[in-house]
């Protein structure tokens, strides 16, 4: 089974996996980056109806109805777990209906196996281990290394290498997806890899909502090929809508009104965020602090397991590391400040802009064009 969900930024008639590489054709021709998701998905999302079943056994009979087709259809497949809802209900749904893994990876995060800093992925590890020689092939705990740091920052420009930071994110840690992936699950052209990407995104402009999806998180998987973003999937489009108006049907009409962007991360209340959770037919990790991200979406070090990692490096051979690492950011902010719509700076962090895909307009009754 070959399957490939494409994400790029385009600049001018010119596509990139990296958007540094992207500003760097932005100097010379004064376009502006754009963040495009794959066109197939797009084209068929547009005019998807809203199904008249929204109850969330519905959405996982749509998963797993999926899951299934593709075990049908490909030699062996992997699951990429991080530990959170989307890839935890992922993992539950294929043990709980005798859907075999043949893999399911985990990317940790210290480099000297201290538990506290991987704590986020455990509870879900000693789950799938009651499965493994039965419904799951095999468990493989990706470690970071020393060595991988060092490999990373072999070059000052490591940043516009789209293998070592595919789409926009800076990683402070060893390890980008495509280096997960391409390195440690053996990809080929009949393997799927499966993602948990993402809870639906919602921006609402003059009054009309849009689903669409920002360039944060999702953008690291560019360039991966034999990779399935599994609630964003082209061949299950139904899953997308259905979770969309789910997860809308949640909010009051009146809430939904102003100019805003609505995610699941950014809802404070944790009640509600629980029944979002439920709504579109997620299931929970049992964990507050896994389902609610207090460890691990924060950027730079509002970010728990980044801090413990940073903290791991500087005790380690090499403490130097940490100062090269935290380096980058003044080149990087030094080289693009100039250009429109590049980058913003957080004290003596920087980030890079965020920018939003396609817009597809949610009607009452359908997905717009």
């Amino acid at each position: 089974m070959k399957y490939f969900f494409d994400q790029y930024y385009k600049c001018g008639d010119t596509q990139f996996y990296n958007i540094f590489q992207a500003f760097e054709e932005q100097k010379k021709t004064k376009h502006l980056p754009l963040y495009y998701i794959d066109d197939d998905f797009i084209k068929n999302l547009q005019n998807t109806k809203r199904p008249k079943n929204l109850s969330p056994k519905y959405l996982q009979t749509l998963m797993i109805n999926r899951l299934r087709d593709i075990r049908k259809k490909t030699n062996k497949l992997k699951l990429l777990y991080t530990g959170g809802t989307d890839s935890h209900t992922i993992l539950r749904l294929c043990m709980e209906n005798d859907i075999y893994l043949d893999e399911v990876a985990t990317h940790l995060v210290s480099i000297t196996n201290d538990i506290k800093t991987d704590i986020e992925y455990m509870p879900g590890l000693r789950y799938a281990e009651q499965f493994e020689k039965t419904i799951i092939g095999k468990i493989n705990k990706i470690h970071p290394t020393l060595d991988d740091m060092i490999r990373k920052l072999e070059s000052d420009d490591w940043f516009m290498d789209p293998h070592l930071l595919p789409g926009r994110y800076i990683h402070l840690r060893p390890y980008s997806l495509s280096i997960i992936i391409k390195e440690n699950l053996a990809l080929d052209d009949d393997t799927i890899v499966l993602l948990g990407n993402d809870k639906p995104m919602f921006k609402i402009e003059n009054g009309t909502i849009f689903w669409t999806r920002p360039d944060a998180g999702h953008a690291e998987a560019m360039g991966i090929k034999q990779t399935i973003p599994f609630f964003f999937d082209k061949d299950n489009t139904e899953l997308t809508v259905g979770m969309s108006y789910a997860f809308l049907d949640c909010f009051a009409t009146k809430d939904l009104k102003k100019d805003q962007f609505i995610e699941y991360q950014s809802i404070n209340d944790r009640k509600f965020k629980q029944k979002v959770l439920h709504n579109i037919g997620l299931y929970s990790t049992g964990r507050g602090f896994i389902d609610n991200h207090l460890l691990g979406k924060k950027e730079f070090l509002e970010n728990i397991k980044t801090r413990r990692f940073l903290k791991e490096l500087e005790a380690s051979t090499r403490p130097d590391l940490v100062d090269r690492l935290f380096s980058v950011y003044d080149r990087i902010y030094d080289r693009y400040k100039h250009l429109p719509y590049a980058m913003e700076k957080h004290g003596k962090y920087c980030s890079v802009v965020g920018r939003y895909s396609q817009k597809v307009p949610i009607l009452q009754d359908k997905f717009g064009s």
